[in-house]
């Protein structure tokens, strides 16, 4: 996919949805909140591999901070500003919208589109069923 990304075949969205309990519209503002810095990937991606259990209740101030210190070129004071200073409102519910639109419903989901077609995978598991949809809406 990587190639995919780069020779401009295929472009990758990540959109925050936050329908997973209190804890998801939290880690959604903070990963909004480091997008402003353009580390939104960076941010999500620790964010993913350090989730605890849905509505546990982890997301907490501190948990996201320590996010913050590890994502790389994140000034921290600056997200947190951003954090405390932007509801982000309006980028969670055109995220929500849209996911309604596409029926999604579940993480991960990737929706590949093109203007003549679409296929939607809830929970691929590996980059060929990945490029197999990729082709398949390419017509490759």
């Amino acid at each position: 996919m990587d190639r995919d990304v780069r020779d401009g075949k295929v472009k990758l969205v990540s959109e925050p949805l936050a329908f997973l309990g209190p804890d998801s519209v939290e880690a959604a503002r903070a990963a909004l909140a480091a997008a402003e810095q353009n580390r939104y990937w960076p941010y999500s991606s620790l964010l993913f591999e350090n989730q605890g259990a849905e509505s546990s209740g982890y997301v907490t101030d501190t948990f996201l901070r320590g996010l913050a210190q590890d994502t790389p070129g994140l000034d921290v004071d600056e997200w947190s500003s951003d954090l405390s200073g932007s509801d982000f409102n309006s980028e969670l519910e055109a995220a929500q919208s849209k996911a309604q639109t596409d029926r999604v419903n579940a993480t991960p989901t990737l929706v590949i589109s093109r203007p003549d077609g679409q296929k939607t995978l809830v929970g691929p598991e590996d980059y060929a069923q990945v490029a197999d949809a990729i082709n398949q809406v390419d017509g490759s």
